[in-house]
């Protein structure tokens, strides 16, 4: 799991990095979140555990995944400015049925969820920025899924390239053939012939 270095992220940098989106609401997020330095390859949720804590990405990225057959699926990928959880778990407790896991080294904000409903309540700019997120969340699910019934692997690669290029940049080959629902193999030929 993760180790909580001292004092490894100040709250100014948090704030006001220059590779890191000014974030609104971040001095009331402040009050009741961790900071928090996570090494690459952590993960953070397990499936099955029952979520607790939503991230806030500062700087790296997180991604979702599930195991099928031996094999691991990614379906969602986590940068900057995002946040984070096993949502459905975390707001219901129940059972995550997926994994959640940094790809590079990642600083967050980690809140726990009691804290952070009782913020939302209290902060109804907050909740109306929050409720934005999840609805961009589920329109890149529902996305996600049209995309695997209706595009050949090829448009899929290319879709992610027109509307997702950072996710190309940024998150290992593997990851993305997951993502796409086909092989590394695969995805290196799509590759080649673009």
């Amino acid at each position: 799991m993760y180790k909580k270095p001292v004092n490894s992220i100040r709250h100014e940098e948090m704030a006001t990095a220059g590779d890191t989106p000014r974030l609104p609401y971040m001095d009331e997020l402040r009050q009741v979140a961790e900071a928090r330095t996570i090494p690459a390859k952590t993960i953070l949720l397990r499936e099955g555990r029952v979520a607790h804590t939503l991230y806030l990405i500062r700087k790296g990225c997180l991604r979702l995944f599930f195991y099928k057959d031996g094999r691991d699926i990614t379906f969602q990928f986590f940068f900057e400015g995002d946040f984070v959880a096993s949502f459905e778990s975390m707001h219901q407790q129940r059972p995550s049925l997926f994994y959640l896991e940094s790809i590079e080294p990642t600083e967050a904000y980690a809140i726990r969820k009691d804290d952070f409903y009782a913020l939302i309540e209290r902060t109804p700019g907050l909740r109306t920025a929050y409720e934005e997120k999840l609805i961009e969340r589920f329109h890149a699910y529902q996305q996600l899924f049209l995309s695997r019934i209706k595009n050949t692997p090829q448009q899929r690669y290319e879709e992610l390239l027109a509307t997702r290029p950072d996710i190309v940049r940024r998150v290992p080959q593997h990851y993305i053939a997951s993502y796409l629902g086909i092989t590394p193999v695969s995805l290196s030929r799509i590759r080649n012939r673009i």
